[in-house]
């Protein structure tokens, strides 16, 4: 209500702030051009019981590898939690799929490992390098059909550490983002998320 009368006359009923997918429709463009294939990754929330093989997983994570890191270092890390037990509790952490956390039974946590910068202009490198590989490991999710949703860990270090309690991190890696995957359903929603317009973002400098 409160976004229809923001809108006012704009307000249009016929508006969908989502898209309908069935699992076969949704990757169907993964062996497409890289243009549809890149537009046809979406932020997927609804799994199915039958879980993604591990072998699969190991795939894409290897695929993902190849992204590109300052000086060839490759600070990043994945780790792949199985247990749901652990799953659940880096989940309340993360405090962002409350509502769909029952059906998340595997779990990605992406790190990067600081020690791999050593000058004081590199202090934040590691999170432009695991950023690009965070890219690419969604790309490459999305190539093997496993279904990924990505968790953003904007956090503060007490919750750093915390979740080093329930998964091996190693002191030297911080944490950059969560992502669940697994099998999708059947049928399933993805929101709109439209993007802004290439002129807001391209800017021509002659």
């Amino acid at each position: 209500m409160n976004y229809k009368n923001c809108l006012g006359a704009k307000y249009n009923n016929d508006f969908k702030g989502y898209y309908d997918f069935t699992d076969t429709d949704y990757f169907n463009p993964t062996g497409a051009s890289f243009e549809q294939f890149s537009y046809s990754r979406k932020s997927v929330r609804n799994f199915s019981p039958v879980p993604v093989d591990d072998e699969l997983v190991e795939k894409a994570v290897r695929l993902a590898s190849n992204a590109p890191s300052v000086c060839n270092r490759q600070p990043s890390r994945v780790y792949y939690v199985k247990d749901k037990k652990k799953i659940d509790q880096i989940l309340e952490l993360q405090a962002g799929l409350e509502g769909y956390s029952k059906d998340i039974n595997q779990l990605l946590v992406v790190t990067a490992d600081v020690n791999y910068f050593y000058l004081v202009g590199e202090r934040y490198q590691h999170y432009i390098d695991g950023g690009l590989f965070l890219m690419n490991l969604l790309y490459a999710l999305h190539f093997y059909k496993i279904a990924a949703c990505p968790a953003n860990w904007a956090k503060e270090t007490s919750d750093e550490k915390k979740i080093k309690k329930i998964i091996p991190i190693k002191k030297s890696e911080k944490v950059l983002c969560v992502v669940a995957i697994g099998n999708p359903t059947e049928t399933f929603r993805t929101t709109l998320s439209k993007r802004r317009d290439v002129s807001e973002i391209l800017t021509k400098i002659d």
